[in-house]
């Protein structure tokens, strides 16, 4: 009897074995699939590639100082591109003024070295700042020599008249005539206002260059700033990302 008894036992096991496996296999009675659990790896590269707010706070600070670099770029190039354009209006009336060559030089010079500085600022090479801001300051020591070179000259030329007589031999043997006495009176008289006016232009072209270059001077060397903290203050995958944002 007991033997029987595990003879049955030892069959009927393997029956609810295999009961137990096709029960696992069949579908859902909704037709839905099993859930299936996430793999960690798939959960540890999620996790991994989600920015924290340590991260999105590095990225905004180099966007920030990005674009500040980036406008400093633009006033250059803005700059530079103006000068050349001066340049090309120059040598058509250095035809007729032969010193207006010198200004012309200058001014193609001056548009180099702007778009040399653009070029260094958006490698984000340190010397970029200190170039242009340097250019400023050399353009307004050229216009302050400009400036008192022309009140010395103003105000040590002959007087109107005499330029006047000069330059027509007609005109001074009118003056000279007793008939023309008012008229020389009158060209006299206006001597004085006119060194007057000539010295007071070139003193006001010297204070608005003054201002205009001295502000932009100051802007550039405080670029330099900014630039040296997103150097060494922004991670290698921050710069890349920020960069490429910015289309830089």
């Amino acid at each position: 009897m007991r033997s029987e008894a595990g003879s049955v036992s030892s069959c009927a096991a393997p029956a609810v074995d295999l009961e137990a496996n096709a029960s696992e296999d069949e579908p859902l009675a909704s037709g839905a699939q099993r859930p299936r659990a996430r793999a960690p790896s798939d959960a540890a590269a999620a996790q991994r590639d989600r920015l924290s707010e340590a991260d999105l706070a590095v990225l905004e600070l180099a966007g920030t100082r990005l674009r500040k670099l980036g406008r400093a770029v633009t006033i250059a190039r803005f700059h530079g591109v103006c000068w050349f354009g001066f340049t090309l209006a120059c040598v058509p009336l250095a035809l007729l003024e032969p010193r207006l060559l010198w200004i012309a030089l200058l001014a193609c010079c001056s548009g180099a070295a702007e778009l040399h500085g653009a070029r260094l600022l958006r490698a984000l090479d340190v010397r970029g700042p200190r170039w242009l801001g340097f250019h400023q300051l050399v353009l307004l020591v050229a216009v302050a020599i400009y400036c008192g070179y022309g009140i010395h000259t103003g105000l040590t030329a002959p007087s109107i008249s005499d330029q006047l007589t000069q330059a027509s031999p007609d005109l001074a043997t009118m003056l000279d005539d007793g008939e023309g006495e008012q008229g020389r009176q009158l060209v006299t008289a206006m001597d004085g206002p006119y060194r007057v006016a000539l010295v007071a232009f070139y003193l006001v072209l010297l204070l608005l260059t003054a201002l205009y270059q001295g502000a932009l001077a100051h802007y550039h060397f405080s670029r330099a700033a900014f630039l040296r903290a997103f150097l060494r203050e922004t991670p290698r995958w921050a710069a890349t990302a920020v960069r490429r944002l910015l289309g830089w």
